[in-house]
């Protein structure tokens, strides 16, 4: 007697975990929606305050964004809840979810980087290092990590093995 294999029950609760993660950042994000500068400075110093309060994207944009993180957030738990009970709309929705989260997060980077072009300068310096510096290795760390799921997501339901086994299972 041959055991299910464990990875649509392990994969779909990391799923899980990592699409309410998302929406915990995302309720994070809204709290702070309509704050001003002197909202900001009660958390940072004055001149940190007023640079992010004028380098804040629009308000409809951050709502934008945000309808666009909770949609991702849905989507992946919606699928991963799925791959958990073995159902191959499951497969199809964390793949759907892979691709957009990629797309996502090319397009946070581009933003990124508009951003920093833009307002750059406008960061206090931390010593020797430029605030450039700092912001291109957390911006590549960030990268790494919001990539990693949905790369990973992608290649494992591409392996033969995994493909033959959800190629069995019903929608």
């Amino acid at each position: 007697m041959q055991l299910e294999p464990r990875w649509p029950t392990v994969i779909g609760t990391i799923g899980i975990v990592i699409g309410i993660v998302l929406l915990i950042d995302t309720a994070d994000d809204m709290l702070t929606l309509r704050w001003t500068a002197e909202d900001w400075r009660r958390i940072f110093a004055p001149q940190i305050a007023d640079a992010i309060a004028r380098a804040m994207p629009s308000v409809g944009m951050r709502i934008l964004s945000t309808v666009v993180q909770v949609a991702l957030a849905a989507l992946l738990i919606v699928g991963s809840l799925a791959l958990r009970r073995r159902s191959s709309a499951g497969v199809a929705h964390c793949r759907l979810w892979a691709w957009l989260a990629v797309a996502w997060i090319v397009i946070q980077v581009a933003r990124g980087a508009v951003w920093l072009r833009r307002f750059g300068d406008d960061l206090p310096s931390v010593g020797a290092v430029t605030p450039h510096a700092y912001a291109l290795f957390a911006g590549a760390l960030a990268v790494a990590i919001l990539l990693a799921f949905p790369v990973f997501l992608l290649v494992w339901l591409s392996r033969p093995t995994v493909r033959a086994e959800f190629e069995r299972w019903a929608s």
